[in-house]
């Protein structure tokens, strides 16, 4: 890719978006559910190359759905028939749906979407669980609602920030809002509820926001970065001061980057992949500057390369793709060391008779599965893997 300006990566997800300099969006990586305007039938569905999406666009995103604003404010979307598409989830996934007009940014995660619009109204859609959507109540919508912004009072909107099950707004006075829970997919809320935009008293002066899935990064008005994460999957540590003189904050699911006014990148936190850059795979409990003077030849080969395949094999079990599964790969083993739920076992009876039969055609089916089978699946092998790899997971097993 060449005439590059922007980068929009959703760090769940295995979708690369890219604006040229001529307001272009072009897009490559997975494209199972449509994601990039196509069903890609290949083996794990990825589309290869570069491919154009939209002549013109200010800012884009997608996760199982692709979210575009245009120029004059249209927000559009393709992709997964999931609640976060905000058009009653209409079966077409490859046309794109106009959501909404006049919108200035939006975010969204695998359980819901915001919108801000320019007269400084919040809308929401999708799961709403814990009060995540903001309106006073739990109801899911399809449709985008008006957020319930009364206990702002005067204050004007700024930024927003989405992860699963909760929400973010910074106010132009600095102060920090969120609603719902930090992802919970229990049936119940571990905490009070937050139905509505509350006051995150520990942190002000905050001019932009970075959320990962166990912690949050805060760019002040006077360029200092500080971090909020979880002891505790309710528990949220006091903030901790990071840096200052920063420019720019983006957050992963387990690692954070900050750039510096002086140009410089700096990056702390979960490395097993080299995401960090400093030529290591060592996790970075403080800031480390990232090279770019090193190839992939310079790096060592991971140190525990072969770890996730220790004790059930998951190599043989599954093949983890952007938060799905090829659910021809369980095996019995597997199934019995996951902990299935019955009720999924006998789903996968058929799925595991065709892979014992050796047919040789190992297909992506959901075999009876609803979205919701399948999204417990997701949570019960990121627990074990979590576990297997010795990390906090963030929720419960159940």
């Amino acid at each position: 890719m060449t005439e590059a300006e922007s980068v929009f990566v959703d760090p769940q997800e295995s979708v690369f978006l890219t604006r040229k300099r001529d307001g272009s969006l072009w897009g490559w990586g997975r494209s199972s559910r449509g994601q990039l305007g196509i069903i890609q039938k290949n083996e794990r569905g990825w589309v290869y190359t570069p491919r154009k999406l939209a002549n013109r666009a200010i800012y884009a995103l997608s996760s199982t759905n692709t979210f575009i604003l245009d120029p004059d404010g249209t927000l559009r979307v393709w992709g997964k028939n999931r609640l976060t598409r905000g058009d009653n989830r209409r079966k077409n996934p490859l046309k794109p749906a106009k959501i909404l007009d006049n919108v200035a940014q939006f975010s969204s995660s695998l359980s819901h979407t915001l919108a801000l619009k320019e007269d400084g109204s919040l809308w929401a859609w999708g799961e709403n669980q814990c009060g995540t959507l903001g309106t006073g109540e739990n109801t899911f919508h399809e449709y985008p609602v008006p957020v319930d912004l009364t206990p702002l009072g005067t204050r004007k909107i700024v930024r927003v920030a989405t992860r699963m099950t909760e929400s973010f707004l910074v106010a132009d006075d600095g102060t920090v809002w969120n609603w719902g829970e930090p992802n919970n997919m229990k049936p119940y809320c571990m905490d009070a509820p937050r139905w509505v935009p509350t006051l995150l008293n520990s942190i002000d002066n905050v001019a932009d926001i970075a959320v990962g899935e166990a912690h949050e990064l805060y760019l002040k008005k006077d360029g200092s970065v500080w971090m909020i994460a979880y002891l505790a999957r309710e528990k949220r540590t006091d903030p901790v001061k990071v840096m200052d003189n920063a420019a720019e904050i983006a957050a992963g699911s387990y690692h954070s980057l900050v750039l510096k006014k002086d140009g410089s990148l700096w990056a702390w936190g979960e490395n097993e992949c080299g995401q960090l850059g400093d030529g290591t795979y060592t996790v970075r409990n403080h800031p480390t500057l990232v090279r770019f003077d090193l190839s992939p030849d310079d790096l060592p080969p991971p140190e525990d390369s072969q770890k996730t395949a220790s004790g059930i094999d998951y190599a043989q079990v599954l093949r983890w793709e952007g938060g799905t599964f090829d659910l021809c790969r369980f095996s019995e083993e597997g199934i019995k060391y996951l902990d299935l739920p019955p009720e999924l076992v006998e789903k996968l009876r058929p799925c595991l008779r065709q892979r014992q039969e050796n047919t040789g055609d190992s297909q992506e089916d959901s075999y009876g599965l609803s979205d919701d089978d399948i999204d417990i699946l997701n949570l019960i092998i990121l627990y074990n893997i979590n576990r297997q790899n010795g990390k906090e997971t963030g929720f419960a097993k159940q």
